[in-house]
């Protein structure tokens, strides 16, 4: 890790990255609590690792990695998120 990449997480972490990881992870937490959300529920514990420490890492389509569409690329992907934008 560079130092520069190492100072910006830092200060990302102290002025609000903190907070918005644990939050991610509590909508994950609560995710899991049925099992239609279980999937979303890992999504969001991604989602608040790279709230904790965003500099430094990649973010990738599936689509793009794996070259298939899945059940999370697909249309249920999209009805997922729009139960999740509601």
């Amino acid at each position: 890790m560079s130092v520069l990449r190492l100072i910006f997480n830092f200060f990302w972490f102290i002025l609000g990255g903190f907070v918005m990881g644990l939050a991610w992870w509590l909508i994950g937490l609560l995710c899991f609590i049925s099992i239609i959300g279980i999937p979303f529920g890992r999504a969001c514990f991604v989602m608040g690792e790279l709230a904790f420490w965003p500099f430094g890492q990649d973010v990738i389509n599936r689509r793009y990695l794996n070259k298939v569409d899945d059940i999370g690329t697909g249309a249920f992907g999209t009805l997922g998120n729009i139960i999740w934008f509601v």
